[in-house]
């Protein structure tokens, strides 16, 4: 398997931290959650696929009573050759999760599942098509940046006064930050 060097330690720290919820039989609270889907919104999976001329062909998990068709994503190359090997037909492709998102809704897929065989976390269909995502900010194809003169001019008009006031007052704590 060639490595992509993909990791998602913020990612993997907050699915260990639901994880840790889901074993005692409890809830997660919602600010771990949206922590969770923040950090899956900038997150890119490996899902394992094969690529040939015309399209991709991605690897998809069966449940054993064959009710649910999950794709399988993975957090980082170490955790997609723990579950497959190394000697695999299989290439581990790396998207933003939109793009498995988008994938679900034109086929007979019902959800993801983060790292299969370690602690699986499963988010169906449903779910992940309602997240609340930021927007992909597009740039314009012929954008070629900002000159010279256009960056001394927003150096020279950026100003910090906030930060500068909040820390010349002697009760704030950078820890508040």
């Amino acid at each position: 398997m060639e490595r992509t060097f993909v990791t998602n330690n913020y990612l993997m720290n907050k699915i260990n931290e639901i994880g840790k919820y889901i074993l005692n039989d409890e809830e997660a609270p919602d600010d771990v959650f949206i922590s969770f889907i923040k950090e899956l919104g900038v997150s890119n999976l490996l899902a394992p696929g094969i690529v040939d001329d015309e399209a991709i062909n991605f690897e998809v998990l069966t449940s054993d009573d064959e009710s649910v068709n999950a794709l399988p994503v993975f957090s980082d190359d170490d955790a997609f050759i723990d579950y497959y090997g190394e000697d695999i037909d299989l290439e581990a492709i790396a998207n933003d999760i939109r793009v498995y998102i988008e994938l679900m809704g034109e086929s007979e897929i019902d959800g993801l599942v983060i790292n299969p065989g370690n602690l699986e976390f499963y988010l169906e269909k449903e779910v992940l098509e309602n997240l609340p995502l930021n927007p992909v900010i597009e740039i314009k194809d012929d954008f070629e940046g900002y000159g010279p003169d256009q960056l001394q001019n927003i150096a020279q008009n950026a100003t910090n006064e906030s930060l500068i006031s909040f820390m010349n007052d002697g009760d704030n704590h950078f820890e508040a930050l």
